[in-house]
């Protein structure tokens, strides 16, 4: 028999037995069935979703996303700070997805709404300026 050496398994008379481990060091990790809320920091006994805040990807209890809009074209919920929506069809979208008009002045869900809303604020400047002329 060697001394001084530990055996991870079955006991065959050696002096220095290791239990069996199950992927941590000490047998046991706290909070081994709850679920953890990355967004959030704290774990609970809940379901999560991915959640997208400032362009990084959270994990987040689906309990609590009062602060999230889901955006159908992304199929994700996105924090409210990250989205907009859309002055001409009332869409939510992701700010940095978004198509400024420096004629309107706005923000808008896709190029087609921005043109929309352009032919929009010019007929409608027209039919003010023949008025004052």
């Amino acid at each position: 028999m060697e001394a001084g050496k530990a055996y991870n398994y079955e006991v065959n008379g050696y002096d220095y037995e290791l239990d069996t481990t199950d992927g941590s060091i000490d047998g046991y990790e706290e909070n081994d069935d709850e679920s953890y809320d990355e967004f959030h920091e704290c774990y609970g006994d809940f379901d999560t979703t991915i959640v997208m805040y400032h362009g990084r990807e959270y994990s987040c209890s689906v309990d609590d996303l009062g602060e999230f809009v889901w955006i159908d074209s992304e199929e994700m919920y996105y924090h409210e700070s990250d989205v907009d929506r859309c002055p001409w069809c009332g869409e939510w979208f992701v700010k940095d997805d978004g198509h400024e008009s420096e004629l309107t002045g706005n923000c808008y869900c896709s190029e087609g709404c921005k043109e929309k809303a352009e032919d929009c604020y010019i007929s409608e400047n027209k039919q003010i300026e023949l008025k004052a002329a």
